[in-house]
């Protein structure tokens, strides 16, 4: 009987270079998901932080507030730096030390984030919520960016476009 040990210079050439063809072809592509994924997970992020404080105020019967942070405790940045939610007791949008912080959220740099606002406060219910627009903008442009839109009763939603159908500012 013959026993095969190995394989021909020949063998391993051509495995190779069409791993790499695989490759030049695959990880373009690859790299435009993973920032298609990175932005969407930026806005899904954002969205359930406005959720919760939508809830706690209505469930709490007192504001809520979500605003951009840099170092996690205090308002103040960009939301492509962070943000915080926070039970805002005096309804004024700026965490105070005895309000309880009730999440966080470490953000993504380099993230360019277009807003019309650096916080939303939500109230209880049949009051009006601070509404307005972050947009988490993509780097191939206008057409793969998210919003993250906030109505003027609070409620948030995530869109490729701005309220009336309107271009994203990116």
């Amino acid at each position: 009987m013959h026993r095969h040990h190995g394989h021909t210079l020949m063998e391993l050439v051509t495995v190779v270079a069409a791993a790499g063809a695989l490759a030049a072809t695959v990880l373009p592509g690859l790299g435009d998901l993973l920032l298609d994924q990175r932005e969407l997970t930026r806005a899904n992020a954002l969205l359930g932080s406005l959720h919760q404080a939508r809830t706690e105020a209505v469930m709490q019967g007192r504001p809520a507030t979500v605003c951009a942070s840099a170092d996690r405790l205090d308002c103040g940045g960009s939301f492509g730096d962070g943000w915080i939610v926070f039970a805002d007791d005096d309804g004024d949008g700026t965490r105070d030390r005895d309000e309880a912080l009730l999440g966080t959220d470490p953000g993504l740099p380099p993230v360019e984030v277009v807003t019309s606002r650096v916080r939303f406060t939500f109230r209880a219910l049949g009051r009006r919520a601070t509404n307005g627009t972050v947009t988490f903008c993509h780097p191939a442009g206008r057409a793969r960016s998210r919003a993250v839109v906030v109505s003027p009763v609070g409620r948030p939603r995530v869109s490729r476009e701005l309220p009336g159908g309107k271009r994203l500012p990116c």
